[in-house]
């Protein structure tokens, strides 16, 4: 009985950090223009909640919500509280967009591959200068190298979206364990 008097009032305590506090809000006025991400939990009933990704342009920050203007479509007013996760676009990523388009291009090149190579009679585009075939292999490893050289060289040309986490509702777990002669509790973060 002493353990759990004793853990009872910190389990109380963790209580205010299962959501965002209102803290946080002096920081988000600098997002008013900017493009976000954020991810709300929307209660579905009495027992479940529903996660719901918006992404849009920061309208206004008021003292207990962020209003947001999706897509031109739709503006959302959304509770600070309810918000588990806000991203904000930092620019374009061009190393990562060559790596993902360079692999795009290598499958692609695979699946261009198995047909088989056009060479008749000396004639057709992926005959030698002396007309005679590529191996099978040279076939496959020329279409894979040059579609993934392709895939890098646009990938780097577009990239793609740099998000910058700025803000997550923290994760709070409290699970039951067994300890030496009785029952206990952790409590992760």
């Amino acid at each position: 009985m002493f353990r759990v008097t004793k853990v009872l009032p910190a389990l109380l305590m963790l209580v205010p950090l299962t959501g965002l506090t209102a803290q946080t809000n002096s920081g988000l006025l600098r997002l008013v223009g900017e493009k976000v991400r954020l991810r709300v939990a929307l209660e579905s009933d009495a027992a479940s909640w529903k996660p719901l990704g918006i992404e849009g342009r920061v309208v206004a920050v008021q003292n207990d919500s962020i209003q947001i203007f999706e897509g031109g479509e739709h503006l959302w007013s959304v509770p600070v509280s309810k918000v588990q996760s806000l991203d904000v676009k930092r620019g374009r990523d061009r190393v990562r967009g060559a790596a993902i388009w360079a692999l795009g291009g290598a499958a692609m090149g695979a699946f261009i591959s198995t047909v088989p190579p056009e060479c008749n009679n000396g004639y057709g585009y992926d005959c030698h200068a002396d007309g005679s075939a590529p191996s099978t292999a040279e076939y496959w490893a020329n279409n894979i190298v040059g579609t993934a050289l392709m895939g890098a060289i646009t990938g780097a040309a577009i990239g793609v979206d740099r998000w910058e986490r700025i803000m997550a509702a923290p994760q709070v777990r409290v699970r039951p364990v067994a300890v030496a002669g009785g029952l206990g509790l952790k409590v992760s973060f």
